[in-house]
């Protein structure tokens, strides 16, 4: 009896905290990321990109402006010729925080996690991390 009580409270916590994050404004990843390591077109991701974005690449790490930033993923996603991206897993990092993970296919398989902000102008990119698979 216990158990089974147990797992009623378990289940109606997690409905409620799902719904919460969807009533928070949870949003999927902007579509233009997707778009931009399909076709490269990563100065898309701009209007998307926090003024500071935090870089994690196999060569090269750092926190860079959206300018530079939208530079050293175009150089990366050309160098490794990545030419697809599909969305794996996604969830709630935070009241307003999102985070993704995704497989980038190139020269070799990339494992890609991408942090989301909700602001008040709407979701931005603030993390970028591409790891090898």
């Amino acid at each position: 009896m216990m158990k089974r009580l147990l797992f009623l409270f378990i289940g109606l916590n997690l409905c409620f905290f799902s719904a919460s994050a969807q009533e928070s404004g949870a949003q999927g990843l902007h579509p233009a990321f997707v778009r931009a390591f399909q076709t490269g077109e990563v100065i898309t991701l701009t209007p998307i990109m926090a003024p500071q974005v935090e870089l994690h690449l196999p060569e090269q790490e750092g926190i860079y402006n959206r300018t530079q930033a939208v530079v050293i993923l175009k150089n990366f996603l050309t160098s490794h010729q990545i030419r697809s991206f599909s969305l794996l897993h996604q969830g709630m990092g935070g009241p307003d925080a999102f985070y993704f993970i995704g497989v980038a296919q190139g020269d070799e398989p990339y494992r890609v996690y991408v942090f989301q902000k909700n602001t008040a102008d709407g979701p931005v990119i603030q993390e970028i991390r591409i790891d090898y698979q």
